[in-house]
């Protein structure tokens, strides 16, 4: 297979048999994402990656973490309630009611262990938006997008990216045993883009176009990499002409490249 002339003159060498072969195969973007941090030797549970995910900023910047003083207060004189979310018998707490020096302070005890309870399970939520936030951006570090919109993107995820961080560990796995999964993210990416293209010559806004377009929505919610090539097209439309002719030029140049390797990569 002959190489494909890319842009400017440059030219884009074939796809080699492992990279054709991980196309085929396709797996998610959030599976390779996973499979590169564990190939980085992240020994943690796998975490869902998807296009709509909120970053951990953002989930903190809403939620309200500090109850008040009033609000523990509450808690404790609902120890009704908190027993039951625990699963203590009505019965003994009946039983107790009768020494009511008793029943509160068993209440305040009740409604702190729910309290810790719940503080923990956010513990645990929390360590998984950070290594939902490190996947993204090592998704975005390796997809060929504007640098001006993978900045940006980079900016919102508020992830550390030099050499030592855990993204960055993640994202060297694809120069390394993960190479060829590169590829799929990069297509999984230019998929994105076409759907954008499509959006931007029918002249309608994203909203409309994805209500109108099921099919390219429900992909733009749960495919990271498919998330980023549809706004970083749409980005480099609002961002200049300029910017947009490179980029449309950049990715009929990958269109060749797929179109010389028989790889589908419109939906």
């Amino acid at each position: 297979m002959s190489d494909i002339g890319g842009v400017s003159g440059s030219r884009q060498r074939s796809f080699d048999d492992a990279e054709l072969e991980a196309m085929r195969k396709d797996a998610s973007t959030s599976d390779i994402a996973n499979k590169a941090r564990r190939d980085a030797g992240f020994k943690e549970s796998d975490v869902s990656v998807r296009g709509d995910d909120r970053t951990l900023n953002e989930v903190l910047h809403d939620r309200k973490t500090h109850l008040a003083g009033g609000e523990a207060v509450g808690g404790a004189l609902h120890a009704t309630e908190v027993i039951e979310a625990l699963g203590v018998a009505e019965k003994t707490f009946h039983a107790l009611g009768k020494f009511p020096h008793v029943a509160i302070p068993l209440g305040v005890f009740l409604a702190t262990q729910y309290g810790m309870y719940e503080m923990e399970k956010s513990k645990a939520e929390m360590k998984d938006g950070a290594t939902r936030d490190q996947l993204h951006a090592a998704i975005l570090d390796r997809l060929d997008v504007p640098k001006g919109f993978k900045a940006e993107e980079m900016n919102r995820l508020g992830v550390n990216m030099t050499k030592q961080s855990a993204a960055s560990k993640v994202s060297d796995q694809f120069d390394l045993g993960d190479r060829a999964l590169g590829a799929t993210l990069q297509l999984h990416c230019d998929q994105g883009m076409h759907a954008a293209r499509t959006m931007i010559e029918s002249g309608g806004g994203k909203e409309d176009f994805l209500k109108a377009n099921p099919r390219i929505a429900e992909r733009y919610a749960s495919d990271a990499a498919f998330h980023n090539g549809f706004d970083a097209l749409a980005w480099a439309k609002k961002e200049s002409p300029a910017a947009f002719a490179t980029e449309i030029a950049k990715l009929e140049s990958r269109d060749a490249r797929y179109d010389a390797a028989h790889v589908t990569y419109r939906m």
